[in-house]
């Protein structure tokens, strides 16, 4: 018992958190782009200023050569608002799932799913990589997007833009 705790004062005493560059996390090994191709629904995310409080947000991804096109979208107060852009491997991926994104570190999360609920295993494995990993994301932050009928109807559609996004 004195080793343990002996064991776990020193662990805590090492332990530190701090600001810096990102973490190393390491990408999926042999990314099957075709396979992640489709619509994917954001079931949580870290609030975004530029986002507004947008509902039924999802993300469509579509294959193009060695390119992949995006389509972002979501309701705010009765419109769709997208933006399309494009996503390609870095050059030094090697087939792993590694993209050249730019965010704010810690600033901007999503969790995204193939369905509108995350739940059973899929939601476990979440739960669980996020009790595993506290530094990365800050949970008690993350928003769930409603998918209920009513927040997702629309009548208009438009390009969303940060100026033109709703808070």
């Amino acid at each position: 018992m004195l080793k343990f705790l002996i064991l776990a004062i020193v662990a805590v005493a090492i332990a530190e958190s701090h600001e810096g560059p990102c973490p190393e996390v390491k990408p999926v090994e042999n990314f099957n782009l075709t396979a992640y191709q489709g619509v994917w629904y954001e079931i949580s995310k870290l609030p975004i200023a530029s986002e507004g409080k947008g509902a039924c947000s999802q993300a469509e991804y579509t294959v193009d050569g060695d390119i992949v096109k995006v389509k972002n979208s979501h309701v705010i107060e009765g419109e769709q608002k997208f933006i399309e852009g494009t996503a390609k491997f870095a050059d030094d991926a090697n087939n792993a799932a590694k993209f050249v994104v730019s965010f704010k570190f810690g600033e901007q999360a999503w969790i995204l799913s193939r369905t509108k609920t995350l739940e059973g295993e899929a939601k476990t494995t979440v739960d669980n990589f996020l009790k595993e990993n506290p530094k990365l994301i800050d949970v008690s932050q993350l928003v769930q997007t409603d998918f209920s009928e009513e927040a997702c109807k629309y009548t208009e559609s438009s390009v969303m833009t940060e100026q033109t996004a709703k808070p």
